[in-house]
């Protein structure tokens, strides 16, 4: 199946964070996953805020939501 044959609306990817600075791992994944919607689950011992690209569609979450 090619990525043309998938519907964005049908796909949420789901990433858990464990460092803050997640601009290097989402660039070099942009062209995939710039298409479908981002849950980033974020470690709750991590206390600083998600350094997060422009372009994508994100929601976050604690590991305790």
């Amino acid at each position: 199946m090619s990525l043309d044959e998938i519907n964005k609306n049908d796909v949420d990817i789901v990433i858990g964070a464990l460092n803050a600075d997640l601009t290097p791992f989402l660039n070099t994944w942009r062209p995939f996953f710039s298409r479908f919607h981002l849950i980033i689950v974020k470690d709750p011992e991590l206390k600083e805020d998600l350094n997060i690209p422009q372009g994508f569609d994100v929601s976050i979450y604690s590991k305790g939501e």
